[in-house]
């Protein structure tokens, strides 16, 4: 099983991204983590992933670049373990003091709360 993080697993464009905020779908908030999840009707086996910092948060670009490099490692950690769908992540202000292993736990916390797991275990 490989850990990548390509362009076909991004969501990349405008339009998309509109798609996603702009539709009736829920967002959950963990410590680190807001994420907004838009279930894939079209491709069971589809998982992508989009990373936001918003700069009325994150003011320097370095920390900008540095949460969005931590929310995409959660993610690329947990990607073989989500349902088909599009997951947009944002990072909340806290996320700078915190370590990789910190988002990674709670992108999990998150993701078994709302029941995002492709199986019904709880993954290590």
């Amino acid at each position: 099983m490989k850990y990548k993080f390509g362009k076909e697993q991004r969501v990349v464009n405008q339009k998309d991204f509109n798609e996603i905020f702009t539709g009736k779908n829920k967002r959950f908030h963990g410590r680190y983590i807001t994420l907004v999840y838009k279930k894939c009707i079209e491709d069971e086996s589809r998982v992508r992933a989009g990373v936001v910092s918003p700069k009325r948060i994150f003011r320097r670009a370095v920390d900008r670049n540095r949460a969005k490099r931590l929310l995409r490692e959660a993610f690329r950690m947990l990607q073989h373990n989500l349902k088909a769908g599009d997951y947009i992540l944002i990072s909340r202000s806290y996320i700078l003091k915190a370590k990789s292993q910190d988002v990674v736990d709670d992108l999990k916390k998150i993701v078994s709360k709302v029941g995002l797991f492709k199986d019904s275990d709880d993954i290590k």
